[in-house]
């Protein structure tokens, strides 16, 4: 009997070790997947969203030089130009228009805005990227301007515009291209539908929020800048971080900037703490349960087969 107490004592520090080694290694795994998995579709979805971006830029770029090449800001021609530019675009570009070098607007798509006003005639001298065309003469790549509430579509948007130039290479008329950032959210709600716990939160180079859960948060365009799991990572890769969102809650996820464009912008996807600590208390259960019954089945074996051995060496 005495034999069988020390086996017993044993086996039962063996598989506490053995226990207590797996239960951290199963901790550790279960963070990595949750890791991992938040980074990989953080990526996408910076993916998703700096898409229409470059393309906008591209297709305002593009825009401009037809207008060059046109030579003339005749409205009835350069209405069937940004129409035909903006077509397969829709519906993430919300407007598009052509302006000449006085800030006026000579060509636009749609034509009407909602209440059917002619949204030809249109000025634009007190944008920004007009600003920087008349200080600048226009040149360089497209102006991405940053993250606002808009004044037509009452969504967050980006507005991108590009110079046009006369013979002469003076700055004559510029392109104008907005995005309706709201417009985004289906598409990443999809990349998400697989994991339905991660959250996502899409940023301005200012922390003010266009995509988030909370749809009051968009329509106000919440600030989080103040919160440091939500600052602009310095890795180009992202980064992985622990925190609190603004409701206090303790989250885990993945931050990953959007660069197209120096633009700046960055996603988070994040789940609750207590989601990882949830799945890692289950784990730890399963583990515990399984060597559990091991070590029951083998001090049953042993009991078994104890006194035979005894027996034998009796004999």
């Amino acid at each position: 009997m005495y034999r069988f107490v020390i086996l017993f004592l044993v086996m039962a520090s063996v598989a506490g070790g053995l226990g207590y080694f797996q239960e951290n290694r199963w901790e550790a795994s279960a963070v990595e997947r949750s890791d991992r998995q938040a980074r990989l579709l953080a990526r996408e979805v910076a993916q998703e969203v700096g898409r229409p971006v470059e393309v906008n830029a591209r297709v305002i770029e593009a825009l401009a030089k037809l207008v060059e090449i046109q030579g003339d800001l005749s409205s009835n021609v350069l209405q069937l130009m940004v129409s035909a530019q903006r077509a397969p675009f829709v519906p993430f570009s919300s407007v598009m228009y052509i302006a000449n070098a006085d800030g006026i607007s000579v060509a636009y798509d749609p034509p009407f805005d909602k209440f059917g006003t002619p949204n030809v005639g249109t000025d634009y001298r007190d944008r920004d990227y007009y600003q920087e065309f008349v200080r600048t003469g226009g040149s360089g790549p497209a102006f991405i301007g940053p993250v606002r509430m808009g004044r037509r579509a009452h969504a967050p948007n980006v507005q991108t515009a590009a110079a046009a130039h006369d013979g002469q290479g003076r700055f004559w008329a510029f392109t104008q291209g907005s995005i309706d950032l709201a417009t985004l959210r289906p598409q990443v709600e999809q990349l998400l539908s697989s994991a339905p716990h991660f959250r996502v939160v899409a940023l301005s180079k200012g922390g003010n929020v266009f995509i988030h859960p909370d749809k009051n948060a968009i329509e106000e365009m919440r600030d989080l800048s103040n919160y440091p799991f939500f600052k602009a990572p310095e890795n180009s890769d992202g980064e992985i971080r622990s925190g609190l969102d603004e409701t206090g809650e303790k989250i885990r996820g993945a931050v990953v900037p959007i660069l197209q464009r120096g633009i700046n912008w960055r996603v988070a996807v994040f789940q609750p703490q207590k989601l990882i600590d949830a799945q890692v208390g289950e784990a730890k259960r399963k583990m515990w349960t399984v060597l559990g019954a091991g070590l029951a089945m083998g001090l049953v074996l042993t009991g078994l087969f104890f006194p035979r051995i005894g027996s034998i060496n009796r004999r």
